[in-house]
C-alpha cells in the first residue's frame, strides 16, 4: 500500500481524493467543521467511484453506522480495535473480501426494519389526514403549528365548542387518546413538512 496523504477537513479530503484517486480511504466520522465524513461520502464516490471507504471512528452509535453505509461506505472500524484487526479489514476491503461483523450487520438490519416501519406509519397517517374534512384539516394544521383551541376559534371567528367538536373527530380518526398524542406523532415524522412542500 502507498500512503497518499492526510486531511483534517472535508475540503482537503476531497482535494486529496481528486488528485490521487486512492484505492482505500480511511475516513473519520467527525472533522473540524460542520460537515462530517459521512456527509461527503457521496461526493467522494462521484469524484473517485473505485475508491473504497472505511469509516474509522470512536463512535459506536447505530445512527452513525447506518448513515455511513447508507451513504456508500464499504466498511466501518472503531478506533479501539487493535492494529492487526484494522490492517486485516483494510486488506479485505481492498480484495473485495469484506464481511460485515455480526454486530454491524445487526445494526443495519434493525435500522432497516425501523425505516420500513416508519414508512408504513407515514403512509398510514397521510391516508388518515387525506380523509379529514376541510374544517378538520384546518384545525388539525393549526394545532400542529402549536395553536390552542381558543386561538383557532378567535382567528377563524368560530365558537371554541366547534373547534373542540372537530378536535374530537380528529382524535377519533387517528385512533388516539388525545390531540397531544396525534401532534407528537405527526411532528416526530415531520409529516407537516412533507404536506407543506
Amino acid at each position: 500500500f502507498k500512503f497518499e496523504g492526510k486531511a483534517n477537513n472535508t475540503t482537503d479530503c476531497l482535494d486529496i481524493v481528486e488528485k490521487t484517486k486512492p484505492d482505500i480511504l480511511l475516513l473519520g466520522i467527525q472533522m473540524e467543521e460542520e460537515l462530517t465524513g459521512i456527509d461527503i461520502i457521496p461526493e467522494i464516490k462521484t469524484i473517485s467511484p473505485d475508491t473504497k471507504i472505511i469509516m474509522i471512528t470512536s463512535f459506536d452509535d447505530s445512527e452513525y453506522i447506518f448513515n455511513a453505509f447508507a451513504n456508500g461506505a464499504d466498511n466501518y472500524i472503531s478506533k479501539t480495535e487493535n492494529i492487526d484487526f484494522i490492517v486485516k479489514t483494510i486488506i479485505n476491503v481492498y480484495n473485495n473480501d469484506s464481511v460485515l461483523r455480526p454486530e454491524i450487520a445487526q445494526i443495519l438490519a434493525n435500522k432497516s426494519k425501523q425505516v420500513a416501519n416508519m414508512q408504513k406509519s407515514l403512509l398510514y397517517l397521510i391516508e388518515i389526514i387525506s380523509r379529514l374534512s376541510t374544517s378538520e384539516y384546518m384545525i388539525f394544521k393549526a394545532v400542529c403549528l402549536g395553536k390552542s383551541y381558543n386561538q383557532i376559534a378567535s382567528e377563524n371567528f368560530i365558537d371554541v365548542s366547534t373547534v373542540r367538536t372537530h378536535g374530537s373527530r380528529i382524535i377519533k380518526k387517528f385512533n388516539a387518546k388525545s390531540m397531544n398524542e396525534v401532534v407528537k406523532v405527526i411532528n416526530e415524522l415531520h409529516i407537516m413538512d412533507l404536506l407543506n412542500k
